[in-house]
């Protein structure tokens, strides 16, 4: 009897890039066997995923002594529970 169609949809996808709002701080000094806490606070849509680094070196998650949280929506920390020597080096949030 005849044909009919819909309206047509236009759809777009959003997405934001992460964007950080608080970084690292250039420089932390600790004594040793304190805690050391590293925290960033990144924004974006999707949800970014943050690795932790060291050096060029992914921080594994299950390292025994280290804790790796996410809090809220935004908020990523790093938690050595007790300062060494070696622990010592160049830090950052991938």
């Amino acid at each position: 009897a005849g044909d009919i169609e819909s309206p047509k949809l236009n759809l777009n996808i959003k997405a934001v890039q992460p964007k950080i709002k608080t970084d690292l701080p250039p420089t932390l000094s600790v004594t040793k066997s304190e805690s050391i806490v590293l925290m960033i606070q990144v924004d974006g849509q999707p949800k970014p995923q943050v690795k932790w680094m060291k050096g060029n070196d992914e921080i594994p998650a299950n390292q025994t002594g280290v804790q790796m949280i996410e809090e809220g929506e935004n908020t990523y920390r790093l938690i050595i529970e007790k300062a060494a020597e070696t622990d010592q080096g160049e830090y950052s949030a991938v």
